[in-house]
């Protein structure tokens, strides 16, 4: 029974390689990513949990999707995807064209300096507001507790795309991610 089992949840993530249209079914290496052609949004990954959460996920399981909200369907245009499993945070290679993992913390292009039990919320501070009050870390998104933080901090996943107004925190996806009005961030 083992053995079947594990053969259907294989099946289960690859069959988004069989549908038409698709980024990246995944394999070995590789998680299953949906990201289409345009997200601003940035990503982020959608576990068995969250699939189930929310009424399944596009390629029947498990993969990588643009945090904007955008519908999916069998003509949307995907992105390149080449994100390794177990990656915590995607970012999207201008020179390749390609979502590839990035660094956690780096925000999507603006530094992310959440420490780990942030409560308070989060806000970015730029460059006037480092002058105002000091950024230990340079311009970024900070918890507002004011706790100070440096290199030896733990941080909290981010996901906050570029251009975001306001942050929270997602606890399905255990990150931060803009706060775009809708119920998951993305």
């Amino acid at each position: 029974r083992d053995g079947v089992d594990g053969v259907v949840e294989q099946v289960k993530e690859n069959v988004g390689g069989l549908l038409p249209h698709d980024g990246n079914g995944g394999g070995f290496l590789n998680d299953a990513c949906y990201i289409h052609e345009g997200c601003n949004g940035g990503a982020g990954y959608c576990d068995w949990d969250c699939c189930n959460n929310n009424g399944g996920c596009w390629g029947g399981g498990p993969a990588w999707f643009c945090n904007d909200g955008g519908a999916i369907d069998a003509s949307t245009v995907f992105d390149r995807c080449e994100i390794h499993r177990n990656c915590k945070y995607a970012q999207f290679n201008e020179v390749l064209r390609t979502w590839v993992c990035g660094h956690e913390g780096d925000g999507g292009g603006k530094g992310c300096y959440i420490h780990t039990g942030c409560n308070g919320g989060a806000g970015y501070c730029d460059s006037q507001c480092c002058n105002d009050n000091g950024c230990s870390m340079g311009e970024g998104w900070y918890c507002i507790d004011d706790q100070y933080v440096d290199d030896s901090t733990q941080f909290d996943r981010c996901l906050i795309s570029p251009n975001c107004e306001a942050a929270k925190y997602n606890d399905l996806i255990s990150a931060w991610v803009c706060d775009q009005g809708k119920p998951f961030g993305f």
